[in-house]
Formats: structure tokens, sequence, C-alpha cells
């Protein structure tokens, strides 16, 4: 039987408290989810939001880069669906919402995933995301991946 590390029970928590909610205002939230096959099960979600100006200034000073930025707020496969695929389709599908809300130019995208991590970071990696030459003050353990989309 397979045991949720620390970070995956807080990505869970976050999902059952506010995945389904409806998100609005600066921040351009959108959630995308896979239902399971129970009642109010969620396989999989993914969560991606524009950056606030504050936090997109420091991300193009990092990068150098000039347009817009995005960050992936979660990618989660509930523990009874994990190795399906499931992950990889939700984060494919947060990309391509990504370039189409995004579409007259480049996008940034940042995503942390923790060092022990390793399935989150493989996946990451064969989808063209770079682990990030800077740290991520504040949260040990935690690293940035970046891709342009």
């Amino acid at each position: 039987m397979a045991h949720a590390a620390e970070w995956e029970w807080e990505v869970q928590s976050w999902i059952r408290n506010d995945a389904r909610k409806e998100c609005s205002g600066s921040l351009d939230e959108r959630v995308l989810v896979a239902d399971g096959v129970e009642p109010s099960c969620l396989a999989a979600v993914a969560a991606h939001a524009r950056c606030d100006a504050t936090y997109a200034a420091w991300a193009r000073e990092q990068v150098l880069w000039e347009g817009p930025v995005r960050i992936l707020r979660a990618v989660a496969v509930d523990l009874r669906h994990q190795g399906k695929g499931l992950g990889r389709e939700a984060m494919e599908r947060a990309l391509d919402d990504i370039v189409d809300r995004e579409a007259e130019e480049s996008t940034l995208v940042l995503a942390l995933i923790h060092e022990r991590n390793e399935r989150s970071q493989r996946m990451a990696g064969s989808l063209d995301f770079e682990l990030a030459p800077f740290p991520c003050e504040g949260a040990p353990g935690m690293h940035f991946w970046f891709a342009d989309v």
C-alpha cells in the first residue's frame, strides 16, 4: 500500500478544500480536474495561476524573461490512481490551457517540486521543464523548475 509523503498530504488538503471553488481575481487562476470513478473523488488535478506583479518581476529577473509568468500551483493524482498516466495528462492539459490563455506570446511557467519527488522531476523533465539555477527561499526541499511554453 502506498503512503503519502508530507507534501502530498498538503496538496491533497488544498485540493479538497480549495480546488473546486470558483477562482477569480488578479491571479487568473484555473483548475482542471479529472473526476474519479467514485462520487466526489478527484482522480487528478492541475491548477495554474498568473503570477502577481511582484512575483512575476522576481521570476523575470531570475531568468531574464520578458513575457507573462504563470505558476503551476498543483499537479496531483489520488494515490489510488497513480501510475496510470493521469499526472502527465493533467500537466499536459494545464500547459495547453496556459498556451490558450496566453496565445499572443510565450509564457514562462514555474513549478515547485520537492527534491525527493523523483517521479514528478522525471515528468517535468520529459515535458521540457528545466531545474532552475536559483533557490526557493523559505521552502526547504523545494526546487523551482521552469519551461517556456
